[in-house]
């Protein structure tokens, strides 16, 4: 196992940032082969995806039963990948959920708070990890020190790098 502390480990968002010197990745992370990634490689438009706040579904009911089975600060139960029936759960597609829906909130806060655990934390949550296979995520951003976390509702990757980190695995369903 390789364990990296993240903090001082090369951040591929501040490869090409002016006047910012990164740190110097670790020897395990250089590979021989060319790689196209970082900022550079993707030339579309970023976080101008358009947006019909119309779409999406509902929260089941059964949703809404662990949403409301506790208060905003409640831990939620994560799902794990050595469980059969939690497994099923974390395979299964995601839908896109309706922006206005009132329980988005109390969602993210339990979500939060579930992924902040000082027992088990976590550098990011998917609401299908907590049993709800709605696209809701909370992610930890590392070239974002002083409020690293940043919730997003029906996220799509436009785009990604063929780069790839070794590291300890941050993933709570993954015990």
């Amino acid at each position: 196992d390789v364990e990296i502390d993240f903090n001082k480990a090369y951040n591929p968002y501040c490869a090409y940032s002016n006047g910012y010197r990164c740190p110097v990745p670790p020897v395990e992370n250089n590979l021989e082969t060319k790689i196209m990634a970082g900022e550079k490689a993707f030339h579309k438009s970023k976080n101008e995806r358009p947006v019909n706040l119309n779409a999406g579904q509902e929260f089941s009911a059964a949703d809404k039963k662990i949403i409301l089975s506790g208060d905003e600060n409640a831990i939620l139960r994560v799902l794990q990948t050595t469980d059969d029936k939690d497994l099923r759960v974390l395979k299964a597609t995601s839908s896109d959920v309706k922006y206005n829906d009132p329980l988005i909130e109390s969602l993210s806060k339990r979500m939060f708070a579930t992924v902040r655990d000082p027992n088990h934390p976590g550098v990011g949550i998917a609401s299908p990890q907590i049993g709800i296979n709605k696209n809701l995520i909370w992610v930890q951003r590392f070239d974002k020190p002083d409020q690293p976390f940043e919730f997003y509702v029906n996220p799509k990757i436009l785009w990604r790098s063929k780069l790839k980190r070794k590291g300890a695995e941050g993933c709570l369903s993954i015990p």
